[in-house]
């Protein structure tokens, strides 16, 4: 799959506005869903604030490229070739949410979770068709950190991790909460490396620092 022509992210709270931004940027007709009205409305100004750094950093864009904003999944869901989960990290709620995109959908369409520590294994029970779902986790902010990390489950067909994605990605064993917590200990052994001491300590304050760290230890 190219980038794909129609995506739909669901849920617009922390991340989705960013990733919305990015698959926009790509040249994709995104759909930025979310259940709630006010949740939706302060997306508006979080894809604004995406694309506004995009601009700055001078980041590629491909043509065409769109976001509407929906409070109704059957419009979100039409005709999308990649759908991106983005609700809370609750379980039993993203199991809800993705048997309810089924369908909505064609059999060939991808189904991505951004959790950042919940196996796609488990997720993937609520399923007619598990095989189409994988792992899509987004550091946050998604419009800057500069890479996705791709986890499949056990079911997860080879096509699906195959996809091409918006923006540089890399195929990874199943993540958790503790692999995290490893790859933050070990950004710290590499700052302290490879930084002198002030340095250091001004390069993690920044916002990105850490996570920066993190990308080059969990490679």
């Amino acid at each position: 799959m190219s980038v794909p022509k129609v995506a739909a992210v669901i849920g617009a709270g922390t991340m989705g506005p960013g990733m919305a931004a990015v698959l926009a940027r790509a040249g994709s007709e995104v759909r930025l869903y979310d259940i709630s009205d006010e949740v939706l409305e302060r997306a508006r100004g979080g894809y604004a604030l995406a694309t506004g750094a995009l601009d700055r950093v001078e980041a590629a864009s491909g043509p065409g490229g769109s976001v509407a904003f929906e409070n109704d999944l059957a419009p979100a869901l039409d005709g999308a070739e990649l759908v991106l989960e983005a609700v809370p990290e609750k379980l039993d709620l993203k199991r809800e949410v993705i048997a309810a995109f089924e369908d909505h959908l064609a059999d060939d369409a991808i189904i991505a979770s951004n959790t950042s520590g919940i196996p796609i294994t488990q997720i993937a029970t609520a399923l007619k068709h598990p095989g189409r779902l994988v792992g899509m986790h987004w550091s946050n902010p998604p419009h800057l950190i500069p890479m996705i990390e791709v986890v499949p489950g056990e079911q997860t067909a080879a096509a699906v991790c195959a996809a091409r994605m918006p923006k540089p990605s890399a195929v990874s064993r199943p993540a958790t909460s503790r692999r995290l917590a490893v790859a933050r200990t070990q950004s710290l052994h590499i700052c302290r490396a490879l930084v002198a001491q002030d340095e250091r300590r001004r390069r993690v304050s920044q916002p990105l620092g850490w996570r920066e760290c993190v990308h080059c230890a969990s490679w």
